[in-house]
């Protein structure tokens, strides 16, 4: 296996705790690909998170071809922590490790580097592991994208159109080069300030590339502790960006008078968006909304409960999909993972 392509690993940090911290680093250190990079950014924690980190990297920075640690003072939110770690990664692949969503395996790294070698994406995305820790270790059926989605993942029309009804694609499974990074093009508005996946998803599929899919697990993640999947306030702030994001798009590629015929209906399909988030305010009763929506956007609805549908059948398979991919791969960093994370606090 060559390893003539450094691999920049980079995990953004706030109050992230001690643990789950020390999980993912340490399967950063862990990996068999030696040519990578460790480049953390902490975004202003107040907790022991600092600490752990300091105290890993004076035992282990040898490990590293290069290591950077950044750390801000307050808290300037998720993308801007990302880009500050960005601005400092020198490999020409990336992938992101946040604390409790570690590595999968010790060859995570060859084989990422083994795929990008064979196909030169910019941006590829492979399967994920999801399991909950709530008192004991437990796996749950959580992977996406599912397998049956590859041929929709190829073709960037189709796949736009279904990532602005909603993200489909996890950003825990993303590995991007760094030269992506520092394009223009994939930069997000300055008022976008946690949801850093979704919109770059969508402004590299509106640029007309396709998306490959690895056929190997990429990384563990712990379902309910990101901010998309955890009751916390930072979710509004989610739904804030979310709704900024689809106006932002709107704007970019509908502004002028004579669109393409590409972005037709797609600007159509983006001011109902528009508008249907904007029932949150218009209808603050929660009942009235879901008649309003009803009568309203029955296509939304209809579309909703068809997606519910289609995940509730394909998670049928995932177990066995799991099995046979483990069967290849191995059970990764299982162990390792229960044995940091199942300790009493």
């Amino acid at each position: 296996m060559s390893e003539k392509n450094l691999i920049s690993i980079y995990c953004p940090t706030y109050n992230s705790g001690v643990r789950r911290t020390l999980l993912s680093l340490e399967s950063a250190r862990l990996q068999e690909y030696t040519n990578k990079e460790l480049i953390i950014g902490d975004d202003g924690s107040h907790d022991d998170t600092v600490q752990a980190i300091e105290s890993f990297l004076s035992k282990y920075e040898h490990n590293f071809r290069r290591v950077v640690f950044i750390r801000h003072e307050v808290n300037i939110g998720t993308v801007k922590n990302l880009e500050s770690i960005y601005d400092q990664c020198r490999g020409e692949l990336t992938i992101g490790i946040s604390p409790g969503d570690p590595l999968y395996s010790s060859e995570t790294l060859s084989d990422i580097a083994e795929f990008y070698e064979m196909k030169q994406a910019d941006l590829f995305v492979g399967f994920m592991r999801s399991y909950r820790m709530n008192g004991s270790f437990r796996e749950v059926n959580y992977i996406k994208p599912h397998p049956r989605r590859e041929a929709l993942l190829m073709n960037p029309k189709k796949t736009f159109k279904k990532l602005i009804y909603g993200n489909f694609v996890s950003g825990v499974s993303l590995v991007q080069t760094r030269k992506l990074h520092q394009t223009d093009d994939f930069s997000l508005p300055e008022d976008v300030k946690l949801l850093e996946d979704w919109p770059f998803l969508l402004l590299y599929t509106l640029s007309g590339r396709p998306i490959p899919m690895l056929h190997k697990f990429i990384r563990w993640y712990e379902y309910g502790s990101g901010i998309s999947t955890s009751e916390t306030p930072a979710r509004k702030q989610l739904a804030k960006d979310s709704d900024y994001f689809l106006q932002y798009l709107r704007n970019k590629i509908c502004g002028n008078e004579s669109p393409r015929t590409f972005s037709r209906d797609i600007c159509h399909t983006l001011d109902r968006l528009i508008e249907y988030g904007g029932l949150k305010e218009e209808v603050p009763n929660k009942l009235k909304r879901r008649l309003v929506k009803l009568l309203r956007y029955p296509d939304f609805v209809s579309r909703s409960l068809t997606a519910k549908a289609i995940n509730t059948l394909e998670g049928m398979n995932y177990k066995s999909l799991l099995r046979g991919i483990e069967s290849i791969q191995g059970p990764g960093f299982k162990s390792l993972l229960i044995g940091f994370l199942a300790e009493k606090q």
